[in-house]
């Protein structure tokens, strides 16, 4: 309501002048009935018309012209706001940041700042009441340059308030992140005009990030998937850090060093094949190469015991009397020795293995929805709720002056299956065998 304060002094002065205008005519009778004097009555007379011209000329102006009043959803600058209302002006709060290996080629890293609700009489959605103290600054993202990190200059503008800041990891060009630090309450103190008896202005205050980095190799597809759909959320409410371009060159980055990460990456050639079956070697059927050996008996009845050639011999095995009997011959000789096998291992090759993959296509859809604290209604605009708002004010009903940002995003994945190598496996040519 206090937007339309400008219009209602406006109606005020303006009716006050036509007030006068009219009396004008009234008067001038009366000053020419009373002065007996012609002459002087006709220069009354010309000076009450002259100023009655002007009093007209200046009704008409006023009535006429434009009344610079705020854009409903862009609130006025923070120096002109506390010029205005008393109200101290926005304070540097410095962002110090540790990030190993953030370089410009990374996905930034963004600061989320949102009031604590209920601090200094506000409610989180950053309205507060008409009566009470000036509001703190609403909710927003911020995203902090690598050239920021490394020259100590990273800082986010905040007005005399409770915050709690968070933060959305980066995504490196390798596919690595960061385990970004727990959400943090900060209090920002209306400034001090002057410096304490020590001399000293008061300490500004600073927030401390320490970004602890995660390989790339121990990143999931479920810590990028966060990371990707944080940022998008970051995005929709950036300031001029995230807006436009510069947001779609954000969430276009994080998209493809996420892709970069081997959790993004489904099996492909590469990568370490499969072990060989282990060959079994078949028994070559005891065909091994040895000695043999034989005896025969010549030349004499009767066997013997031992080993002799042609001769004979009396031998009493066998026998009785003394008739002639003939000592058994035994030959003996060394076998014959056949050439050893060996045995010749499979031949074969690696053949690439073929699965159906999912392979995402992200998308982050925006719905805009802002309601009417007023009287509920729903738009999709700040634009569309400023002519609902102004469409009011001229009816003289002004409490349809504040809104609820509902805006959401959608996360839809459009992808699709596609036949990519998943692994390899072993062929035999020609199976092991022995020669």
């Amino acid at each position: 309501m206090a937007d339309h304060q400008p219009l209602q002094e406006l109606r005020e002065a303006s009716r006050r002048v036509l007030v006068s205008i009219k009396a004008v005519p009234g008067r001038l009778r009366e000053a020419l009935t009373a002065s007996p004097n012609k002459v002087r009555n006709r220069i009354l007379a010309a000076g009450c018309c002259a100023a009655a011209a002007l009093l007209v000329g200046a009704g008409a102006w006023a009535a006429a012209a434009p009344v610079a009043l705020p854009v409903p959803g862009e609130p006025p600058a923070a120096a002109d706001q506390a010029a205005d209302d008393g109200a101290a002006g926005p304070v540097a709060v410095a962002l110090e940041v540790s990030a190993e290996g953030y370089t410009e080629q990374s996905s930034p890293l963004v600061a989320v700042v949102e009031p604590v609700a209920d601090a200094g009489g506000d409610g989180a959605d950053g309205q507060g009441s008409d009566d009470g103290p000036a509001s703190p600054t609403e909710a927003f993202a911020h995203a902090v340059s690598a050239e920021e990190v490394s020259s100590g200059t990273a800082s986010v503008e905040l007005k005399p308030g409770t915050y709690t800041v968070s933060f959305v990891s980066p995504v490196n060009q390798d596919g690595s992140v960061y385990k970004v630090p727990e959400p943090q309450e900060v209090t920002v103190a209306a400034p001090e005009g002057e410096a304490d008896d020590g001399g000293t202005a008061p300490e500004s205050p600073k927030v401390d990030v320490k970004l602890d980095p995660v390989p790339a190799d121990q990143v999931t597809k479920e810590d990028l998937d966060k990371i990707k759909s944080d940022l998008a959320d970051a995005v929709a409410k950036g300031d001029g850090t995230l807006s436009g371009d510069a947001g779609s060159q954000a969430t276009d980055k994080a998209e493809e060093n996420a892709s970069k990460a081997p959790a993004s990456k489904p099996a492909e050639g590469g990568q370490k094949p499969e072990e060989k079956p282990a060959e079994e070697k078949p028994s070559d059927g005891g065909q091994t190469s040895g000695s043999s050996g034989s005896g025969s008996s010549g030349g004499g009845q009767s066997s013997g015991g031992g080993s002799s050639s042609g001769g004979q011999s009396s031998s009493s095995v066998g026998s009785s009397g003394g008739g002639q009997s003939s000592g058994g011959s035994g030959s003996s000789g060394g076998g014959s020795t056949a050439p050893a096998k060996k045995w010749v291992p499979e031949q074969g090759h690696y053949e690439p293995v073929y699965e159906n993959v999912w392979v995402p296509n992200v998308q982050y859809i925006r719905h805009p929805k802002f309601v009417c604290n007023g009287c509920g209604a729903s738009f999709s605009s700040v634009d569309a709720w400023g002519d609902h708002d102004f469409a009011y004010c001229e009816k003289g009903d002004f409490s349809h002056g504040t809104y609820l940002d509902d805006s959401y995003t959608e996360t839809v994945d459009n992808g699709r299956y596609e036949k990519k190598q998943t692994g390899q496996k072993w062929v035999v040519d020609v199976p092991g065998h022995w020669e």
